[in-house]
């Protein structure tokens, strides 16, 4: 089974940068990503990119954007096009492996992940609780739980 480790942006491809997607900060700031567990949380802002970042992996992955499988149209509507560019610019890099509600997520995350080396999971998410990479402050860098600001107050 093959498993995301890394996401690069390939910057020579990028020809527009004062466009979407690559007008996001987070988003010109990418160099590569690099994804050492199974379970990978962006979180961030909304407008900060992570759903934006999230869509062009699954584009990559032959995923509708919108949400469905592999059997959904990709391209449903002209927004969905709109990460086409990101699309492009990206270079997804695989290994081969033969109480809370957000705490009851986690613990399911854990067991699913516990019992199946087959599973990776890359989620978008605004949860303070569920993080790993933050797209705030205009670069994508890894957070634990105890430097977020809803900790830290």
């Amino acid at each position: 089974m093959m498993r995301l480790k890394k996401i690069s942006l390939l910057r020579e491809r990028v020809t527009k940068w004062s466009e979407y997607p690559f007008n996001i900060p987070a988003i010109a700031s990418l160099d590569s990503l690099e994804l050492g567990s199974r379970v990978c949380f962006f979180v961030g802002e909304n407008g900060t990119g992570k759903s934006t970042l999230l869509e062009a992996v699954a584009s990559h992955y032959g995923f509708g954007l919108e949400g469905g499988n592999r059997n959904f149209s990709p391209h449903t509507t002209a927004s969905v096009r709109s990460i086409d560019p990101l699309v492009g610019a990206l270079r997804l890099s695989f290994t081969k492996k033969t109480g809370k509600r957000q705490l009851s997520f986690l613990v399911l995350l854990h067991d699913l992940v516990a019992k199946n080396d087959n599973i990776q999971f890359l989620i978008a998410t605004h949860s303070p609780i569920l993080l790993a990479y933050t797209f705030d402050g205009g670069e994508v860098h890894q957070i634990s739980y105890r430097e977020t600001q809803p900790f830290q107050l």
